[in-house]
C-alpha cells in the first residue's frame, strides 16, 4: 500500500470513527511522506482520542505551527484549544 493509499484510508477510517485504523494508517503513511496539515491535525486528535497523550501535543504543535506560518491564525487557535478539552470517554 503507498502513503497516500494509507492517507485515503486513514481519511475513510476517520469518517467511520474508526480511530484505531485511522492512526494506524496515518502512522503508516507519516513514515513514508509528510502528511499535510489537515491530515496532521486529525492525526494528532485521533492520537488524543487513543491515549497517545505525548504523541497528540507532539503532532498538534506541529500543526499549530504550519497553521501559523500558512497565515491561518484562527484555524491555529482553534487546534490550540482542541487539546486543552478531554477526549471523549470510550
Amino acid at each position: 500500500m503507498s502513503d497516500n493509499d494509507d492517507v485515503l484510508a486513514a481519511r475513510a477510517a476517520c469518517s467511520r470513527g474508526d480511530w484505531r485504523a485511522a492512526y494506524e494508517g496515518f502512522a503508516r503513511a507519516s513514515q513514508a511522506a509528510e502528511l499535510d496539515t489537515d491530515d496532521l491535525s486529525t492525526f494528532g486528535m485521533i492520537a488524543w482520542r487513543l491515549g497517545h497523550g505525548r504523541e497528540s501535543i507532539r503532532l498538534s504543535e506541529e500543526a499549530f505551527n504550519r497553521l501559523i506560518a500558512e497565515g491561518h491564525p484562527q484555524k491555529a487557535a482553534m487546534k490550540a484549544a482542541e487539546v486543552t478539552v478531554p477526549p471523549p470517554a470510550g
